[in-house]
């Protein structure tokens, strides 16, 4: 979100002084590079003053979507190429169970379950009889950290894997793992921003990204310092 506000306001200030600039070359000077319309006195050399704010504001906006594109991580060259395996990373605006539920069944709908016994050992002094005391325990627990991970072996076209990384700092971020064509993986990182109303993500190819909690994976987000 703040990264199209920024967005926004840079290139909302490229077309204003690109309006100005085309404006000021459009009237008529006198030979003094003058021109008074009786309330205000315009001078012709402030013509080269807009045109380069222009270039500045034009040149911050390319900038700042380049330096904070969604698509880091490793360079792939799109072509016949074998992608290998596409990570799709998105952080949650919210760290609920709900949340999870809306991921899993949107994306992998019958997804296979964590049982009883596969938390036991995780969490001192904690049992769960099912996968959404699980959930649960970790919505409740704001700075208890695990990583959960869904498959489904049927039905499951596109071969996608589901991650949830619950972060030390109370944190959410979900993964799709899937098959990576150059486009595929995209559409599914998209959608998955759209389901979670997020725009900080990236997407990686063969290997997990790296990050220490929530607020570092938004850091690098932003800066795109992967």
């Amino acid at each position: 979100m703040v990264r199209k506000i920024v967005v926004a306001a840079l290139a909302l200030f490229t077309v204003g002084f690109m309006l100005m600039t085309i404006t000021r070359m459009q009237i008529d000077y006198n030979e003094e590079g003058n021109y008074f319309d009786g309330l205000v006195n315009y001078h012709e050399q402030a013509i080269a003053g807009y045109g380069v704010l222009t270039a500045i504001f034009f040149t911050a906006t390319i900038f700042v979507l380049i330096a904070t594109r969604n698509n880091a991580g490793e360079v792939v060259v799109k072509g016949n190429v074998n992608y290998g395996d596409g990570l799709c990373f998105v952080l949650a605006p919210v760290r609920t169970k709900e949340i999870v539920y809306r991921i899993l069944n949107g994306f992998i709908s019958g997804y296979e379950k964590y049982d009883s016994e596969s938390f036991d050992d995780a969490f001192a002094g904690q049992t769960f009889a099912n996968e959404d005391e699980i959930l649960s325990y970790l919505e409740a627990n704001k700075h208890e950290y695990a990583t959960l991970h869904w498959n489904k072996d049927h039905d499951n076209p596109d071969r996608v894997m589901a991650g949830a990384y619950f972060t030390r700092d109370g944190k959410l971020i979900f993964s799709l793992t899937l098959p990576a064509d150059g486009r595929k993986e995209e559409n599914f990182f998209m959608e998955l921003q759209k389901v979670l109303n997020s725009d900080i993500g990236v997407i990686f190819y063969n290997k997990f990204p790296e990050f220490k909690d929530g607020d570092d994976f938004r850091r690098k987000c932003f800066q795109n310092s992967w």
